[in-house]
């Protein structure tokens, strides 16, 4: 069972980006100010502030009293968040971040196969249109980088693909292709699961990139340009 220190300076933290139960929270509100412990399940658009002011909790807030020890005991099943979140918040019913340094010194303990280790990178967003992001490039230095999620939102009006190409002239065969109907969110969760993207092109070169694009057929040979759809990727 994993096991993640806070301390003071922490006032919203990404654990994990996947499937995750809570089981204990313990620890020491050292603030002259109560503070409520969010549990937050969705999807961030950065790393460093995946929390926004209004953000609902997945489950009631819990309250952690001034100046007190205190001990959130979840027991079997637990708490499930895909993906989770914490949150330190001035507020009950939604996210307010409490103030810089006002966080707890508190021990999480959960279970994950897909923990954070502050690693990792989001390029992309899903509320930006594009046909195509490139979360690294063709480099043998980026050999050992790896995909951990994949968000795409086909906004175009009729089916599409999502392709992976691990070149940035997305010469060669695609790694994936993901057929997308028109309004679908298709979010594939691989993490450490995900294969690593190395391709060999005709020449005999070896290609270690990762572009994601959106096409009309499965293949490059109908790539889109319309700009509509969202792509995000979470790496590292």
């Amino acid at each position: 069972m994993p096991l993640l220190a806070f301390t003071s300076a922490v006032l919203q933290k990404y654990v994990s980006f996947g499937p995750t139960v809570v089981r204990r929270l313990h620890g020491t509100n050292n603030q002259s100010s109560d503070v409520w412990i969010q549990l937050h399940q969705k999807q961030p658009d950065t790393i460093a502030a995946p929390l926004a002011s209004g953000n609902v909790p997945v489950i009631k807030s819990l309250y952690a009293l001034a100046n007190s020890p205190f001990v959130f005991s979840f027991g079997d099943p637990g708490i499930f968040c895909n993906p989770l979140i914490i949150g330190m918040s001035t507020t009950e019913a939604s996210f307010t971040s409490v103030a810089a340094s006002g966080g707890l010194d508190m021990t999480l303990e959960y279970d994950t196969l897909y923990g954070t280790n502050a690693n990792e990178t989001i390029t992309g967003d899903t509320s930006t249109g594009v046909d195509a992001i490139n979360p690294w490039t063709d480099s043998v230095a980026n050999a050992g980088k790896r995909l951990l999620q994949v968000v795409y939102t086909n906004n175009d009006g009729a089916d599409r693909y999502l392709l992976c190409s691990t070149d940035a002239g997305v010469s060669n065969l695609p790694a994936f292709i993901y057929k997308v109907a028109t309004g679908v969110t298709l979010t594939l969760d691989g993490g450490l699961n995900f294969p690593q993207l190395i391709s060999e092109d005709s020449a005999f070169a070896f290609h270690y990139g990762c572009r994601l694009l959106q096409s009309t057929t499965a293949s490059v040979a109908g790539l889109t340009s319309s700009a509509a759809s969202y792509i995000k990727a979470l790496w590292r």
